[in-house]
């Protein structure tokens, strides 16, 4: 962990550049809702939630896998509009996790963007994945969830 660098603003450190995170095949930013003054990065429990989920096997083909389910679901509801070049490959923007001292659960949040385009929208679909305890729990549209979960 101590390889990492951060800078901290308004109780959030962010990584300084994109780190490689093997469980994924990809970079990103880890962003760390820092617990108290007293850390310039991750808590303890913070710690041991951003090594479960670096640990968790099959990350990778477990987020595909529900990102499928999860985009068959936004086509039946009309949430986004099909197009040829849909893909499943996500383009992870970063790895949020939030305070947990006032949680007993591990979490981590891993936020991507998607090429799916959002109906009657110029945008595109961004996603949050939750991991509890190490373990993929759901695939929502971005709602900010991570910044104070539940």
């Amino acid at each position: 962990m101590s390889n990492y660098q951060f800078s901290k603003e308004d109780g959030i450190a962010i990584s300084t550049k994109e780190v490689y995170l093997k469980n994924l095949h990809q970079n990103a930013f880890i962003w760390v809702y820092t617990e108290n003054e007293n850390f310039n990065d991750f808590s303890p429990k913070q710690k041991v939630a951003f090594e479960e989920f670096l640990n968790t096997e099959n990350a990778l083909e477990q987020i595909k896998e529900k990102t499928k389910s999860y985009y068959d679901y936004l086509l039946a509801q009309k949430r986004i509009k099909q197009q040829e070049n849909d893909s499943f490959e996500l383009d992870f923007e970063a790895i949020a996790l939030p305070s947990q001292a006032e949680n007993p659960k591990n979490i981590v949040f891993v936020l991507a963007n998607t090429n799916w385009l959002l109906a009657n929208s110029k945008f595109y679909m961004e996603l949050e994945i939750r991991f509890e305890n190490g373990i993929l729990m759901h695939i929502c549209e971005l709602s900010g969830e991570y910044i104070f979960p539940q």
